[in-house]
């Protein structure tokens, strides 16, 4: 914008100075009015009229009504001059700038100019003497075109001129308009003439309707003028000034001119001018002047007041070819210190709320070209200290520089100031005053003023800060840590001003009726939770200061803010700085289980059963019962002895029917046809022929028969048969024994172990067990005034959904509801659960050979050694030895015969050990039991919890009572589940 200025000024100064150039510009009509082509001042006389482009001369007006808008503050002069035949000449005028709504530069200019002609004789003492004077009375107005630039000027004058001769008279009114421009002061660089200033102007004077005495009209003399000013120097120094003006007058030939001054120091000055194409008057003139202001004299010893000066001038225009030298004396009284100025922000009675007050005020202005303005900012809360400055200096007291230099003692002071706008830091509240002194480089000051007051008054209101709340944003998690949620503390500025690095402070206070410590920690129980600074807070604005609260006091705690702890702010209201409230801390434990539960434990028994290698048939007989080929507690033998014939077949057996002549009619043809019997059933289930041998059947002998008909018939049906046979190599293959496996499920509760305190009684309490969309809650019974929930808590599964939750994580959760109605819970956490295997006894079943302590098989004995080396790696596993005998017979002779035949098997067993595997010997024999035999009583059975069996050996059946009549090896665990 500032380039953009120095462009318009640039093409103005260009245009004018074409204009200084140009041809004539009006036709050759005669005009008369000879008064209004004379300029008034001395000054302008001296330099050949060349005043177009003068900015700092009252009498410029004349010349250019642009110049009003450069002229000072305020200026009168006056001027008298005597010239041909007694003429005289005298003008008075006064410029003034006036501020108005639309502008605070706009100048006012009243002007009146006389020229009387003494009576003179013009009929040779016909008539009576004759008389003529002028009189013209002028209004005038400048103002810079501040919307292109403040170095732009256009002013206009209104003139009311009146013309008498004799008793003639004419009147009219002339308007004059013109344009100035202005460079802002430039360096040269030149140490005798540092600055310069260029100026140029254009004008149209004594425009208006013509001039009549009588009937006839005789236009105005309508002048074009022109001219170019270059100003140079310094100060205090030497000043130059060039100027050159081109006018041309109606019917008159066009006029150059040029000017020159030198000043000394604003004090002496010398003019001199040349006016080419001039008229009767010599065309050389030459002038001077003396500047008298209150820096050179003492004060009020030539004007009262200060900052004002007084100027006498002197011109003189030489003797022409007609006339003798004329004189021109000219005064001018005019101020030489800064121009008025006022307040502009704050203003008078404003309230200010901003933290750094940027104080600004209207430019002020030193009417001399070369001289600079400097600005003194005062800010003080006393306003009585400003009002003795002034008043000092208006007194002419020494007191004011005195003041003005222990300024150090004012609140706030910014010397030297070269703009119009100074920030400054204010701290604290109430009412603030300032005022601005502006200093040229003479010393000369003006304070600024509005109102007739040189000092303004604003306020600066109190802020008021208030805690207006402190709420608890507890944690819903129930953890052992000493986290309890945040507390939040709202704190809000109620006033009109910023708060400004005030601190809030947070205090923890346990009540004593609750001090149940978390971890044992030993932290106090007063203590300040936060000292916080808040840098800012403006008017209306609230902040939210969040605090995590750690505790390890479970219980009642009176949490207390304050803001402003330090007492920094000046506040309107200091009782609602403080704000407390009582807030209950959260549950705290835990509530857990193992990673990895047990929830079905499985009670293993295993047990091997023995081939038993005969079938038995009906009386008379010779069909295959169905228990052989279809299964019953375990695998039927036939079926199974298939399948391994089949697996196996290099393996061969032979089979031999047997008739019993006590209960039936036997032959042999029914023995062969049982045989035949059981090798079809045998092909049929898998079996090769070739694999199968008939051998001949045989016709048992009659025998006694037993009292006990129970036992007759037991006997006989034993002997209604077919045995089977194999070579010894295939014996181990074919007749292992069948290995049965048995398990007993019981549903096991998971427990959890709860640890959790709490500060409140609880009304709602339980926890959950989940996996994906399903979800287990269990209730906790608790009593009303519960504050703890310790013990151990069980999960019953219900069995008909065991399966859906075996073998998966389950997540599980404890939640609380306390007398508040808060809600909390633990964090979920998982568990496996998992199916126990207990594996609770193996027995070996070993069929005997009759009245012998060995078994049927040899390799019996390698099954039961390698078992009892198993059992080594576990020292819960032990082992015993028991005798058992089927139904048939008495009681007692079984229990007899059951004992001793299970202690011979002790004997044989530890005699077969010693000599085939006497490494593990002591080993064995340590985990051993005594033998013991039970008769009939114990028939061949699966014993579950309780009193439930299965029973395998039924004395009602061969092969139960087959299977009864054995010797046991019982493997047991000792270990718990």
């Amino acid at each position: 914008m500032r380039n953009r200025k120095k462009l318009y000024c640039v093409l103005l100064l260009v245009f004018l100075g074409s204009l200084s150039i140009n041809q004539a510009l009006f036709g050759q009509i005669r005009a008369g009015a000879s008064f209004l082509k004379e300029l008034p001042g001395a000054r302008v006389k001296s330099m050949a009229l060349s005043q177009t482009s003068e900015i700092d001369d009252a009498h410029a007006i004349f010349s250019n009504p642009g110049a009003a808008g450069f002229l000072r503050e305020w200026h009168w002069a006056a001027t008298y001059s005597t010239w041909i035949a007694d003429v005289y000449y005298a003008s008075f005028i006064l410029n003034k700038r006036i501020r108005n709504p639309i502008s605070n530069q706009t100048r006012f200019s009243v002007g009146v100019l006389y020229q009387g002609v003494p009576d003179f004789d013009s009929s040779d003492k016909v008539t009576p003497n004759a008389s003529a004077n002028d009189f013209l009375f002028a209004l005038s107005i400048g103002q810079p075109l501040t919307v292109l630039s403040d170095n732009i000027s256009f002013g206009a004058n209104l003139k009311y001129f009146k013309s008498t001769l004799d008793t003639y008279n004419a009147s009219a009114f002339v308007t004059d308009v013109g344009l100035l421009a202005r460079t802002p002061k430039f360096r040269l660089g030149n140490p005798l003439f540092n600055y310069g200033i260029l100026t140029a102007g254009v004008a149209l004077t004594q425009l208006g309707s013509d001039l009549k005495f009588d009937r006839a009209g005789t236009p105005l003399p309508k002048t074009l003028r022109t001219g170019v000013s270059f100003y140079a120097g310094t100060h205090s120094g030497v000043q130059l000034q060039l100027s050159t003006d081109y006018y041309e007058i109606k019917d008159e030939p066009g006029v150059f001119g040029v000017g020159a001054e030198f000043s000394f120091g604003n004090l002496l000055s010398i003019n001199c001018g040349y006016k080419f194409k001039s008229d009767l008057m010599d065309k050389f003139s030459v002038g001077g002047a003396i500047r008298l202001d209150d820096i050179r004299t003492s004060q009020r010893s030539v004007l009262p007041g200060r900052n004002n000066g007084l100027k006498l001038a002197l011109a003189t225009v030489g003797e022409g070819e007609f006339f003798s030298r004329t004189y021109r004396g000219e005064v001018n009284h005019l101020p030489v210190g800064p121009e008025y100025f006022e307040f502009i922000y704050p203003a008078n009675g404003d309230t200010v709320i901003e933290k750094n007050i940027t104080f600004n005020w209207e430019k002020s202005r030193d009417p001399d070209l070369f001289d600079d303005v400097k600005y003194t900012l005062l800010v003080e809360r006393d306003s009585l200290k400003l009002e003795n400055l002034v008043t000092s200096y208006d007194k002419f007291s020494g007191e004011f520089y005195t003041n003005l230099n222990n300024a150090d003692s004012i609140y706030y002071v910014a010397v030297n100031c070269i703009l119009d706008t100074v920030k400054v830091p204010v701290s604290g509240s109430g009412d603030y005053y300032w005022t601005v002194i502006a200093t040229d480089k003479n010393q000369h000051h003006r304070f600024i003023e509005k109102n007739n007051s040189h000092v303004s008054r604003f306020f600066i209101p109190t802020p008021d800060v208030e805690i207006r709340d402190i709420q608890f944003e507890y944690s819903p998690w129930i953890t052992t840590d000493d986290y309890h949620g945040d507390l939040l503390v709202e704190v809000a500025n109620i006033g009109t001003r910023v708060a400004e690095d005030f601190t809030i402070v947070l205090s923890d206070s346990t009540l004593p009726s609750f001090q149940i410590a978390v971890n044992g920690d030993k932290e106090k129980k007063n203590r300040q939770l936060i000292k916080q600074k808040v840098e800012e807070l403006k008017p209306s604005q609230t902040t939210v200061i969040r605090v995590p609260w750690n505790t390890s006091y479970l219980g009642a705690h009176k949490l207390s803010a304050i803001a402003d702890f330090e007492n920094v702010l000046e506040e309107s209201n200091e009782a609602n700085n403080t704000t407390r409230r009582i807030f209950y801390t959260i549950p705290k434990g835990t509530f857990l289980t193992d990673d990895q539960v047990t929830i079905l434990e499985n009670a293993q028994q295993t047990i091997d059963i023995p081939m038993v290698t005969e079938v038995y048939f009906d009386p008379e007989l010779s069909k295959v019962r169905p228990e052989f080929i279809y299964k019953t507690n375990f695998e039927p033998y036939l079926r199974l002895l298939a399948t391994r014939l089949k697996a196996n077949p290099g393996t061969q057996v032979s089979l031999q029917g047997f008739a019993d002549p006590n209960s039936e009619n036997s032959s042999i043809s029914l023995a062969n046809d049982r045989a035949q019997a059981v090798r079809d059933t045998l092909i049929q289930l898998g079996a090769g022929a070739a694999q199968i041998k008939l051998l001949p059947g045989e016709v048992f002998k009659r025998r006694r028969v037993p009292a006990n008909p129970q036992d007759a018939a037991w006997v006989f049906e034993e002997r209604r048969c077919v045995k089977i046979f194999a070579e010894s190599a295939d014996e181990e293959i074919l007749f292992q024994p069948i290995r049965q496996t048995y398990n007993e499920e019981e549903v096991v509760p998971v427990a959890f172990d709860s640890k959790i305190k709490t500060a409140l009684p609880i009304s709602d309490v339980y926890f959950t067990c989940s996996k994906s969309t399903t979800r287990d809650s269990i209730n906790i019974k608790h009593s009303v005034k519960a504050k703890n929930i310790i013990g151990e808590y069980n999960w019953e599964i219900n069995e008909q959904k065991l399966q859906s939750w075996l073998n998966i994580n389950v997540g599980y959760q404890f939640m609380l509801k306390d007398s508040l109605g808060r809600d909390f819970k633990t964090r979920e956490k998982e568990t496996e659960t998992q199916e126990k295997l207990f594996h609770k006894g193996h027995r070996i079943v070993l069929p005997m050979q009759f009245a012998k302590t060995e078994p049927i098989y040899k390799f019996y004995w390698d099954l039961v050694i390698k078992q009892a080396k198993e059992i080594l790696d576990n020292p819960n596993w032990h082992f015993k030895l028991t005798g058992h005998a089927c139904a048939v017979g008495p009681s007692g002779v079984n229990a007899r015969l059951s004992n001793q035949r299970v202690k011979r098997f002790d004997s044989s067993f530890r005699i077969f050990l010693k000599k085939n595997n006497p490494e593990v010997y002591k080993q064995i024999v340590t985990r051993l039991n005594r033998p013991k035999g039970f008769g009939e009583n114990e028939p061949l059975a699966i014993k579950f919890s309780g009193a439930e069996k299965l029973i395998i050996g039924d004395n009602m059946n061969p092969i139960g009572r087959k299977l009864n009549r054995r010797i046991e090896v019982e493997f047991y665990n000792l270990g718990k589940r």
